[in-house]
Parts: structure tokens; sequence; C-alpha cells
């Protein structure tokens, strides 16, 4: 069904820090509405420290706020050494957030999302983290969501520029956080929502 043009998008994001202090998400509205020519608002339901058993814990209220979109993504934390969640939790955890976002509304448009490594003593602490990543790929298509994969790009980077992109080892600053993560949200909503983008931001 084609909303009317003046009807906003409202798009939730769960998350860790990644999306709490992230950059991408702050910038979205300004990136996303030119091309799909309807006001965004955007709901920030990340925390830092947050794993996937915060996520459902505050997953009615993300129902309650009756999102059209919601962006998942817990696996940095989950892959924590400090915050134990195991593979199999993480996964049955982001099954039991989707299902009850699209119990809720069968029409929510569902999206996973990778994010960035982590390196130096903070990649020593998720020694697992790309085994966490790789869950989301055969969840979306089990559970039938939208995937935004940011690792290809990141993967990309030389070394030297991925030290500079993350300074602290994990949180990259506002340049990736918008050229890497706000690039790939953009594009794949744009897409699902029938928009033709280029290759560049808008």
């Amino acid at each position: 069904m084609t909303e009317p043009e003046h009807k906003a998008l409202v798009i939730a994001a769960l998350g860790t820090s990644l999306t709490a202090r992230g950059s991408w998400l702050e910038a979205l509205p300004a990136a996303l509405e030119p091309l799909i020519r309807r006001p965004v608002h955007t709901l920030n339901f990340a925390k830092v420290g947050a794993t996937s058993r915060w996520g459902l814990q505050i997953v009615d209220q993300v129902v309650q706020a009756q999102p059209d979109a919601a962006i998942i993504e817990f696996a940095s934390n989950d892959a924590a050494l400090h915050r134990p969640v195991s593979l199999v939790e993480s996964d049955a955890n982001m099954t039991s957030i989707i299902r009850r976002l699209r119990t809720a509304n069968a029409d929510v448009r569902l999206y996973l999302m990778t994010m960035s490594p982590a390196v130096g003593l903070r990649g020593l602490m998720r020694p697992r983290l790309a085994r966490f990543y790789d869950i989301y790929p055969p969840l979306a298509e089990r559970e039938k969501t939208g995937l935004v994969d940011n690792r290809p790009d990141w993967t990309a980077l030389p070394r030297v520029a991925l030290a500079r992109a993350l300074p602290d080892g994990a949180h990259p600053i506002a340049e990736y956080s918008i050229s890497i993560t706000l690039a790939n949200v953009v594009r794949t909503l744009a897409r699902d929502l029938g928009v033709a983008t280029s290759g560049a931001m808008p």
C-alpha cells in the first residue's frame, strides 16, 4: 500500500551504543527525506551496554510507539565476554524481538543490522564477534526481515583507515558512521520503498 506523501515515516532503532551514540541515526531523516519525499521521524531505543536480553525487555515500548520500520542490532554487545550471551541465546532473543514486533503490526518493516568490527582491547573482549554477526543473514532470511550488512564496507578499509575510524577500538567516528552505516541504511530503505538511488549519498 502506498502511503500519502505527507505522512511521516517513523523508524525505530533498537541496539547498542553503536546506535545510541552513532551519528547515523541522528542524520537519517535529513538523508532519507529528500529521496522518499516524506517526513522521517526516528525513535532511539538504543542503550550503551545493551544486549539482546535488554532488547526483549523494552520491545513492548517499541510496539507502543507504532513505528513503520525498526532497525535492530545487538551483536556487538551479545559477543562481549563480560556480558555473556551465547550464540544460541542471541539468535533466540532476536527471533523473539522480531516476532513480537510483527505480531503487533504485520506491516512493520524490520531490518537486522551488522555494525563495525572491534579491534585492540575491545576486539579481545569480543573474540567471537564475527560469529555473532554471522547469525544475522540466516536469521533475516528465516524471519523474512531486511538486512543492512555493513561488514563488506568495514572489511574493505585499509588498516590505517580502520584505526582512524575506530579510535577507541569499537565506536566509529562520525565520518564513518555517516559514510558506512548511514549510507547503507538509506540505500536499503530507499530501495524497499521503491526509490531509485545512486551510489552516492544524497
